[in-house]
């Protein structure tokens, strides 16, 4: 499928979720679950990347507003406000993402940092779990033993990319 029109469509999709009464969440949801299966999305990687946020909503929503329903509503919410762009970006080739986002009238600085941004996430992800391994076997539970080695790798994986970008003519033309 053409990227600008996956791109759309998940606009779209979010657009809905957003201007939709609450209880379309969970239909809003079922779909985009259906999409995602069709797709073969793998959605492990999805459940493990907002099961936190949305534990969190939901008992923000218990304590705040005292119902389960509502609670529940609003963490389907949050997720089907995520997995549209979860799928574009599970079903979509960095390069193809960032001409579908052009094509779709979004600047093309914005969509060369969106879709570098995305594959730069999972390197993250896997420094992250081997600093935590790291740092488990030496037996440390200090949150800034765990922080400092991540940030510090994330700067300078940022600054190598700034500096090839910088050798390559930056960011201010359209290829």
């Amino acid at each position: 499928m053409d990227p600008m029109i996956k791109f759309l469509g998940a606009i779209s999709v979010v657009l809905a979720a957003v201007l939709l009464p609450l209880e379309y969440a969970p239909f809003i949801l079922a779909a985009l679950l259906l999409v995602a299966v069709g797709q073969r999305v793998p959605m492990k990687d999805f459940a493990l990347a907002c099961a936190g946020l949305i534990i969190f909503i939901a008992l923000f929503n218990v304590v705040a507003f005292g119902g389960w329903e509502r609670a529940l509503l609003n963490s389907v919410h949050a997720a089907a406000l995520m997995l549209p762009f979860y799928i574009f970006a599970k079903t979509t080739s960095p390069h193809e993402m960032m001409d579908g986002m052009r094509r779709a009238g979004v600047p093309h600085d914005f969509s060369f940092v969106f879709s570098t941004s995305l594959p730069f996430s999972k390197v993250v992800r896997k420094k992250a779990e081997a600093v935590r391994i790291a740092q488990e076997s030496r037996g440390g539970r200090d949150i800034w033993a765990f922080t400092v080695p991540i940030f510090h790798s994330i700067f300078q994986k940022a600054r190598g990319l700034a500096i090839s970008i910088e050798s390559r003519g930056g960011l201010g033309k359209e290829n």
